[in-house]
């Protein structure tokens, strides 16, 4: 199928206002839940992509698909979720979308307001939720089996895309890219604590290679972060059920397993420019003030990158980024906990692959060994941080005007 009958089929399968397109629950019937308790993988249900998308009488608009499916993943966001939804909301896109909320019985504000927009927005909203807390995993989990679009975008309700073209590019991307498993994006972060916006927090310097992504993903030179990508739902359906790395309860990372498998059966797309604003917060699953809990992350984080080079193998070079990127996020979460064994066996990690520690890991491990010997190198670490942040932007700066 031509590029240009393919935007066509997408214009096509707008329909008006959304007024007119709606939606089945997990057990088929046509309405919004308020409730689900669970579904099979039966439920989860991707129209092929060369289905006809031609504009449908009135009369029968509500048998119509959604071209895409947005998960917002929530739970007590009641500060942030009004703008993760607003978000989506505001998309310009050329085809019909739904918004899949997963409120996972928040105990503030949340679930009140999903349901107040679920309520103004009946045809494009369902909210998945239950009368008790689930977890991360199975919220995930009951979420992404109710999908219904032909490709899966996800936004953390503490997170929000500020870019309205953002699901048009990506949708329209990988329906005229057949051979690309997923598409993301150069991300913003802003820092609630200080109120600080970092536009560009990482920095891709070299080409990427789209047909080498799971390598590049394991090495470290390319970040994919959820509320940047767009997954194409047939693939991620099969990632989902042939992979029980996605759901199994040892990860604490619930999004690299997805990234790599999708990296594994097809090409991945990086766009340079900024479409989502990520917020760090006081504490989270990942960024976490407790040191013996952020350990334990870090722990889990390796654990994930070495299940996967033992799994699919690797290059050399992604191999090593992996275990020395993977060692000193281990180095300063045990330097943090004043654990002393974890970091040893951080540092020899760097031997095992024929790496040197950086000169603050080596101070990591030294701080680790007890409270006084921690805060001596604590300034010694934040001076090396800051010389090494000063020489990569005078590089750049250099770079720039020799070109």
């Amino acid at each position: 199928m031509e590029n240009g009958e393919i935007l066509q089929r997408l214009a096509a399968s707008r329909t008006s206002a959304f007024g007119k397109f709606a939606f089945c629950n997990a057990t088929g019937r046509t309405g919004l839940p308020e409730s689900f308790s669970g579904c099979n993988f039966s439920d989860m249900s991707f129209p092929p992509e060369n289905s006809s998308r031609a504009a449908a009488p009135a009369a029968v608009v509500a048998n119509d698909l959604p071209v895409a499916s947005i998960i917002v993943m929530t739970h007590n966001h009641g500060p942030y979720i009004r703008r993760a939804i607003e978000g989506v909301l505001e998309q310009k896109a050329s085809f019909p979308f739904e918004l899949i909320i997963g409120e996972d019985c928040s105990t503030d504000n949340t679930r009140e307001i999903v349901f107040e927009y679920q309520r103004a927005h009946p045809e494009m909203i369902r909210v998945i939720t239950s009368g008790q807390n689930v977890g991360v995993l199975e919220n995930a989990r009951r979420t992404e089996q109710v999908c219904r679009g032909r490709h899966v975008c996800l936004c953390d309700g503490d997170d929000y895309w500020h870019s309205p073209q953002k699901l048009e590019r990506d949708v329209t991307f990988l329906e005229t890219h057949p051979d690309y498993s997923m598409v993301h994006s150069a991300f913003r972060m802003y820092y609630v604590a200080t109120g600080k916006l970092v536009p560009e927090p990482l920095r891709i310097t070299e080409p990427l290679n789209d047909a080498d992504a799971f390598n590049e993903i394991l090495s470290g030179r390319r970040h994919v972060w959820p509320l940047t990508a767009c997954m194409r739902g047939s693939i991620l359906k099969s990632v989902l059920q042939e992979c029980p790395e996605c759901y199994d309860a040892r990860f604490l990372m619930q999004d690299t397993q997805r990234w790599l498998e999708m990296a594994r059966r097809g090409k991945v797309k990086y766009f340079p420019e900024s479409s989502a604003t990520r917020q760090v917060l006081f504490e989270s699953v990942s960024q976490s003030r407790n040191p013996d809990r952020a350990l334990r992350f870090a722990l889990s984080n390796k654990d994930v990158y070495d299940h996967y080079i033992d799994k699919y193998g690797c290059s050399p070079e992604a191999k090593k980024g992996a275990k020395t990127r993977c060692a000193f996020y281990v180095l300063s979460c045990a330097y943090e906990a004043g654990n002393v064994p974890i970091a040893k066996a951080a540092l020899e990690e760097y031997r095992k692959v024929g790496a040197s520690p950086p000169l603050e890991g080596r101070f990591y491990y030294y701080g680790s060994r007890g409270p006084v010997l921690r805060k001596l190198a604590r300034p010694v670490i934040a001076a090396i941080d800051l010389w090494r942040k000063v020489s990569r932007r005078l590089r750049r700066i250099l770079g720039a005007a020799s070109r």
